[in-house]
C-alpha cells in the first residue's frame, strides 16, 4: 500500500513536473526576440540623412569662414617675411593671429556640439520608432547588434534590420 502510495505520489510529481516545464516552454516561446544591424539602421534612416546634409552645410559654413582668416593670416605673414617689420605691425599680426585661433576653436567647437546635438535628436527619435516597432508587432525584445558585446551572434532568421529600415523610414515620412 505504502509503494502504491509512493507511485501515484512520484507520478503525480513528475506529471507536474512535465506540465510546468511545458507551461515554461510554451510561454517563453510565445515571446517574440528579434535584433538588428544598429549601425545600419542608424546610416540608412531618412532623417539622419536629413541631418547629416544639414550638417554638412554648417561644416562648410565653419571651414569657410576659418579658411579666409587663415588666408588673411597667411597674408599678413608673407608680407612681414618680406619686410623688416614694425612693433606695431608684429603686434597686429599677433591679434590677427590670436583672433584666428580663437575663432577657429570656437568654430570647431560649436560644430562638434551641433553634431553631437544631431546625434541625440537621431536616437531619440529612432528609439522611439523602435520602441513602436516592437509594440506593434508584439516584441517583448528587440537587440541592438552593434559589436560592443550587447548581441555577439544571432541567428539571421531573427534579423529585422530590412524591416525595421521601412518602418522607421516610413514612420518618419509620417505614413
Amino acid at each position: 500500500m505504502i509503494m502504491k502510495k509512493l507511485n501515484v505520489l512520484s507520478l503525480l510529481i513528475s506529471t507536474a513536473s512535465l506540465i510546468c516545464v511545458m507551461v515554461l516552454f510554451f510561454s517563453e516561446d510565445n515571446k517574440k526576440t528579434a535584433f538588428f544591424q544598429s549601425a545600419e539602421v542608424y546610416n540608412q534612416f531618412d532623417y539622419k540623412i536629413e541631418l547629416e546634409h544639414e550638417l554638412s552645410l554648417v561644416q562648410e559654413k565653419v571651414y569657410t569662414s576659418i579658411d579666409s582668416l587663415e588666408r588673411d593670416l597667411q597674408l599678413s605673414l608673407e608680407y612681414l617675411k618680406s619686410v623688416t617689420p614694425t612693433e606695431d605691425e608684429i603686434i597686429l599680426f599677433e591679434r590677427k593671429q590670436q583672433y584666428y585661433l580663437e575663432i577657429k576653436n570656437s568654430e570647431e567647437q560649436l560644430y562638434l556640439e551641433t553634431q553631437q546635438q544631431y546625434y541625440g535628436l537621431i536616437w531619440d527619435r529612432l528609439n522611439g520608432y523602435i520602441r513602436e516597432f516592437g509594440q506593434e508587432n508584439d516584441y517583448v525584445y528587440i537587440f541592438g547588434a552593434n559589436g560592443d558585446g550587447s548581441v555577439m551572434y544571432a541567428d539571421d532568421t531573427e534579423n529585422i534590420t530590412t524591416e525595421l529600415i521601412a518602418f522607421v523610414n516610413s514612420k518618419y515620412a509620417g505614413e
